[in-house]
């Protein structure tokens, strides 16, 4: 388990959310402020990272571009009325992600 104290979090210098159209919330429609990455390299799986959302710069060689070997998996958070974030069902997330991994013989996180 990582300790949310050792993720390093870069946070976006522009919310989008005022853009958000609260009554038209379709799937890969809207996406959030900031995404999570954790990079694997050399057998480990590295220092998560919270960053502003935007493209990522990918090998050519990657394995999902020619296997098809990749985990999407959806982590959901929510602000709560007194401003606190909780995560929805993220034990369940980990537990689907590392079933799914399992299958495509990818590491588990």
């Amino acid at each position: 388990m990582i300790a949310t104290g050792s993720i390093n979090v870069s946070k976006t210098k522009q919310s989008r959310i005022k853009d958000v159209n609260w009554q038209d919330l379709g799937f890969g429609k809207v996406f959030s402020d900031h995404m999570a990455v954790v990079e694997y390299r050399d057998g480990q799986w590295q220092t998560p990272e919270i960053k502003a959302y935007g493209p990522m710069l990918f090998s050519p060689a990657i394995s999902a571009l020619h296997y098809g070997q990749a985990i999407f998996e959806g982590l959901k958070a929510f602000r709560t009325e007194s401003g606190a974030v909780q995560i929805f069902r993220g034990k369940d997330n980990m537990l689907r992600m590392n079933r799914s991994a399992k299958l495509l013989c990818i590491p588990e996180i």
